[in-house]
């Protein structure tokens, strides 16, 4: 039996126009009613997404959030359980290697955008865009060392970060969590700030075991919880090699493949 559902929300739970159908509300909505700890597992942190918590009947002492793509473990009554951050040395040696590419490289905090001040010209972070309600400020990179972060963001245009993500990764992947979660975005962080460590992490707290956990999503950062449930489901617009990856495969989320997942394998 699935006592628990980790699910994504861009390109997943959102449509892509950044809504949650009906049918989706009406899907999750049962599943808690039936006992199921049902898991937002997103980038972004509590903040961004409390009206959505809300919305969907989700922000009290009963369910968890996955915040900061697996850095950041919460009760929805706000309660942090567990962080895994990068400190001002990791940000040192991150920024050792990504100050030759000549790209905006920003670092996020569990409240604070901040933008890393570069002597030559780049272009604008497009962060913000994402996140619009987070606070920003923009240093130099001496001004953060007593700061803690949950990750390393680069966000510009998908041909930049076609070019700069696999020499990043080949870089940095040993030592960090590299993944890409959106064609315009690359997030580093702590190796075991993933969905999937943090789903073991909350699975533990709750006992409730992988063969009991539902994941679903569609990109790159969802990998490490697809890998780790028993019920993996990607989404029908997840890339080619996700959609190998998981056990099944559901409408594409501007079709509901949410709600079509759960009424599928959780809901009685």
């Amino acid at each position: 039996m699935i006592k628990l559902v980790a699910i994504d929300l861009d390109g997943t739970l959102f449509d892509d126009c950044q809504q949650v159908s009906q049918r989706n509300r009406q899907a999750i909505s049962a599943a808690v009613n039936q006992g199921v700890k049902v898991v937002i597992c997103t980038g972004r942190p509590k903040a961004a997404i409390d009206y959505l918590l809300t919305d969907l009947q989700l922000n009290n002492d009963q369910q968890y959030l996955v915040a900061f793509n697996g850095a950041v473990i919460e009760r929805n009554d706000g309660k942090v359980l567990s962080m895994e951050l990068l400190d001002a040395q990791d940000l040192q040696n991150v920024w050792h290697y990504i100050q030759p590419l000549k790209v905006p490289f920003d670092a996020l905090s569990t409240q604070v955008l901040y933008h890393i001040a570069q002597q030559s010209a780049v272009p604008c972070s497009q962060y913000a865009k994402i996140n619009p309600m987070l606070p920003q400020q923009t240093l130099h990179i001496d001004q953060l060392q007593a700061e803690v972060f949950t990750k390393f963001l680069i966000c510009q245009e998908k041909t930049v970060i076609d070019r700069i993500y696999p020499i990043i990764y080949c870089t940095l992947s040993s030592s960090y969590s590299v993944v890409r979660p959106l064609p315009h975005l690359m997030e580093i962080a702590r190796k075991k700030a993933t969905k999937g460590e943090a789903l073991r992490a909350l699975g533990t707290l709750l006992n409730i075991a992988p063969a009991e956990m539902m994941a679903i999503g569609d990109q790159d950062n969802d990998r490490s919880m697809l890998q780790f449930v028993k019920y993996s489901v990607a989404m029908g617009n997840a890339s080619a090699d996700i959609q190998q990856l998981a056990r099944y495969v559901t409408s594409d989320n501007n079709h509901s493949g949410v709600a079509h997942a759960l009424e599928s394998y959780v809901l009685k």
